[in-house]
């Protein structure tokens, strides 16, 4: 009778195991079949391109990299990179493609995380809103080292649920070495440190409570928590010897970044910032991309309010029961980040606080499944619609999601042209008809949007594939010059529609892509070749 009971309970845990598994590969394929589709085509290229340039000197020999190309960033991402393209060779597509997966891997990391928190049902909620988020599909097309925020934040959340859970010091100084990594990606990220350390006292405090296995004292009196700052300092801390070398160099760095960057915030400026914050927080969690002129108005959306009421459901849900690991870090959040950000432009803006969509959707899952699975026997019809009701919260940002693709492709606001240039000048190069790239200094006018331009692109795509180019203020001189030195080939050419009107007086141009307007309009501007 012993035996059998062992191995009854020994088959239920390993169909446990065997589920979750079988659940977090169905969920992390699913998150990368949503997310490849214009992998590269939307947004348009940002300055993520100086982020990627900035990781090839580790591929080429210089091991030692201490942060990325601004200094309050670590470098985990270049070494990231660097393994990609020492993996699969360098390339615009492989960089993207790297924070694509990792936004997928987060998914299923999403789901162990609200499981450890709450349950099963609670997990697969939470995963399956994180799977369809329209900002984290959007914004996670983006090889910059920002976008990595979201696997690395829950990645720390889940250790830390666990360390928690199970009273387990070595994970709770896991904890904070992750935490450490999730710091590299953007400064910005001591505002989370601060609410993940005033949860921890509140759920030390509250052991009893939260049916933990330490209570604060017993925690304090331990090495662990001292071991886990150690650790949080290990992870971040390649940053510091920069610091060290270069003092104040983050904020100098962060000052010269205006657009989102608040040096010395003001009472008013505060109380607008904040009330930006929490809208933005409410399209984070609803992936609501309509636009609004007052911050008041999104409140009239029928889907920001549904959002908002689960919300308010599953906070006050948190409240009753001390889970209150995402109240805490939101409303540390909340208070904290407009003293400094006043950047909150949505979808784009959100990077900054990527950490909250695990948050926002542990809090928006919890009382949907406690509804779903606690309702039952005559009450079957209303299980049914709440399950509706999941159906529909997880649906709707995978429609805006297609709603704003088709948007910014009837506006042109693609790296098609951008593409079509580089490919059909890269054709040129390797049928040896020209011996190198000229591209015009003036489309770096050409914006494509988050510090992205015309010039900065295809100078980056060049760069990756290897190919000769180089950039100036294109003159028929300077083009001669150029074609002297090609010999019997000729020199492809990037330009806007002014210069090769006044080029085509004086060389003979031939037409490789028609003119056409930059993403966000601006003159038009084409590839050709020059011959002489």
């Amino acid at each position: 009778m012993g035996l059998s009971m062992v191995v009854s309970w020994s088959r239920v845990r390993t169909s446990g195991w065997a589920l979750d598994a079988a659940l977090a590969a169905g969920l992390f394929v699913a998150a990368l079949a949503i997310r490849l589709p214009n992998l590269m085509l939307m947004p348009g290229f940002t300055d993520e391109t100086v982020e990627v340039l900035h990781s090839l000197p580790i591929l080429h020999g210089t091991p030692i990299l201490l942060t990325n190309a601004d200094p309050y960033y670590g470098s985990i991402f270049n070494y990231m990179v660097a393994a990609t393209f020492y993996l699969f060779g360098p390339s615009a597509e492989h960089a993207r493609l790297m924070v694509t997966v990792l936004g997928a891997a987060t998914v299923p990391l999403c789901y162990f995380f609200a499981k450890a928190v709450e349950d099963r049902p609670t997990g697969i909620v939470a995963a399956l809103m994180m799977l369809t988020s329209a900002a984290l599909v959007w914004n996670g097309h983006i090889a910059w080292e920002n976008e990595t925020t979201p696997f690395f934040a829950t990645l720390t959340f889940l250790v830390l649920a666990l360390a928690l859970k199970r009273g387990s010091g070595p994970l709770l100084v896991a904890a904070g070495f992750c935490y450490g990594l999730t710091l590299q990606t953007h400064p910005g990220l001591i505002i989370l440190g601060i609410g993940l350390l005033l949860f921890f006292l509140y759920a030390g405090a509250r052991g009893q409570a939260l049916k933990l296995p330490r209570s604060l004292r017993a925690w304090a009196v331990s090495p662990w928590p001292y071991l886990a700052l150690a650790g949080a300092a290990l992870g971040c801390g390649n940053v510091v010897p920069q610091n060290v070398l270069h003092p104040a160099s983050e904020w100098l760095a962060a000052e010269r970044h205006t657009y989102a960057y608040v040096p010395s915030q003001t009472f008013d400026g505060y109380l607008a910032d904040f009330q930006s914050f929490w809208v933005m927080a409410l399209r984070m969690a609803s992936s609501s991309f309509d636009n609004r002129p007052a911050p008041a108005e999104y409140l009239l959306a029928p889907l920001n309010l549904l959002y908002l009421a689960v919300l308010v459901g599953g906070i006050g849900y948190a409240v009753k029961t001390g889970k209150l690991m995402p109240v805490i870090v939101l409303a540390t959040t909340g208070f904290l980040l407009p003293y400094f950000n006043k950047s909150y432009g949505y979808p784009m803006a959100a990077r900054y606080v990527g950490y909250l969509f695990p948050m926002l959707y542990l809090l928006v899952a919890t009382p949907l499944a406690r509804a779903a699975t606690m309702v039952g026997g005559e009450q079957g019809l209303t299980r049914f619609y709440v399950w509706l009701l999941v159906a529909f919260l997880i649906v709707a940002p995978a429609i805006s999601l297609i709603g704003l693709y088709r948007s910014q492709q009837a506006a042109g606001n693609t790296n098609q042209r951008v593409l079509t240039m580089y490919d059909a000048l890269r054709r040129q190069y390797l049928a040896g008809s020209i011996s190198e790239v000229v591209i015009d200094k003036r489309v770096s006018q050409e914006s494509l949007g988050g510090g992205g331009n015309v010039e900065r692109s295809e100078d980056y795509l060049f760069t990756l594939d290897g190919l000769p180019h180089r950039s100036l203020y294109v003159t028929p001189e300077a083009v001669r010059t150029e074609l002297r030195k090609a010999g019997s080939r000729g020199v492809g050419l990037i330009l806007d529609s002014a210069e090769y009107r006044a080029l085509s007086d004086h060389l003979r141009l031939s037409v490789l892509t028609s003119n056409a307007k930059g993403v966000k309009g601006g003159t038009e501007y084409g590839a050709y070749v020059a011959r002489l």
